[in-house]
């Protein structure tokens, strides 16, 4: 279960490998994918995320529905991630971590923002 601050509903451990972890609430088909955390604790990556931001996609994944989020540590020790909107979470469980991001980036995306919502295939950066 991941329990973090302001994010409400149950977000089920559904699959994990050596540097991923993959959570889904089937109530409102969000998943939230936290990388690379090889040797650092889940709550790591979210807790390197700026306030603001971290409010952002908290308060969406509340009351928004179809949402993926990959949620990573940079080297630089922050953490970004990527919305996904209308994506069906249930369809990504079984993948791994390599073909759910080419099934949900494709090529439109090279990870050199640091929050970036995808809507309707459009990359748009978030500026908090």
């Amino acid at each position: 279960m991941l329990n973090l601050h302001n994010l409400k509903g149950a977000y089920q451990l559904k699959n994990q490998g050596g540097d991923f972890a993959y959570f889904y609430n089937e109530k409102s088909n969000n998943l939230i994918v936290i990388n690379n955390i090889d040797d650092e604790e889940i709550r790591d990556v979210t807790d390197n995320t700026s306030q603001d931001a971290y409010m952002y996609l908290t308060n969406k994944l509340n009351i928004e529905t179809n949402l993926t989020v990959i949620w990573y540590k940079t080297e630089f020790d922050s953490s970004d991630y990527i919305l996904a909107e209308d994506v069906n979470g249930k369809e990504l469980l079984h993948l791994d971590l390599i073909d759910l991001e080419n099934t949900v980036l494709g090529d439109k995306y090279k990870f050199d923002k640091k929050y970036v919502k995808f809507i309707e295939g459009d990359v748009v950066e978030l500026k908090f």
